[in-house]
């Protein structure tokens, strides 16, 4: 026989195998009836409550029961999310136009012997030497306020005197409560709390004068 022939049958035999695989998998499939719908269970209607039956004669109108709601929550502070790192921009100045008045009135008035350092932490001066109760908290109160100024000696660099300026935002309710947290800690401290006024100028020698005896009552007062 032709090897045409013989490779002519062998194509037609495998088609035929093919077409009888393809019939045998369509049988097999699962037949869908889409016309029935799937048993639904019975809706269970609750029973309606009795109606009462209202009276020709009005009656007075009873109290509303009273409905406990329970407390809302508090939901926490929002926070945008952004994969956009932080940025920072430097300050333009230290000093407010008041306390640049202020610094260079002081600066005048000191001697040499004396130098100012301003906007010092608390806790840059005065530390907590014991273990109280609620010590963060104690700590906490040193750590995030700050002086005005502070005027310090050349030689040793040791604070002599604390100085506060007062403007019209130290009569809020919570820079009243800061200012006399402030004054007791100093009285505790034994280091002096000079505030001045907010003015728009300073006569020679009007702070000065009260730095050096805030100094001089300093030296006289016994350590312990």
């Amino acid at each position: 026989m032709d090897t045409a022939i013989l490779l002519l049958l062998l194509a037609v035999v495998i088609i035929f195998c093919q077409i009888g695989l393809l019939i045998y998998q369509i049988k097999r499939q699962p037949v869908i009836q889409k016309d029935e719908d799937p048993p639904s269970r019975p809706l269970e209607i609750p029973p309606s409550p009795p109606v009462a039956q209202q009276s020709p004669v009005s009656q007075p109108a009873k109290e509303p029961t009273a409905i406990y709601l329970p407390a809302p929550r508090i939901q926490p502070e929002l926070r945008v999310a952004s994969s956009e790192p932080p940025r920072y921009q430097k300050r333009g100045y230290l000093f407010s136009i008041n306390e640049r008045k202020f610094y260079e009135a002081l600066q005048n008035d000191l001697d040499d012997d004396l130098r100012v350092f301003a906007k010092i932490r608390l806790a840059d001066i005065i530390w907590l030497t014991n273990e109280p109760k609620d010590k963060w908290r104690h700590l906490n109160r040193i750590l995030s306020s700050h002086i005005d100024f502070v005027v310090c000696d050349v030689k040793h660099q040791m604070p002599l005197v604390a100085i506060e300026l007062d403007d019209s935002s130290h009569n809020r309710f919570d820079r009243r409560e800061s200012d006399k947290f402030k004054d007791s800690l100093f009285a505790h401290v034994q280091m002096p709390l000079e505030r001045f006024p907010v003015k728009n100028s300073y006569q020679p020698g009007e702070i000065g004068n009260r730095i050096r005896d805030a100094i001089n009552r300093s030296d006289r007062q016994p350590s312990n």
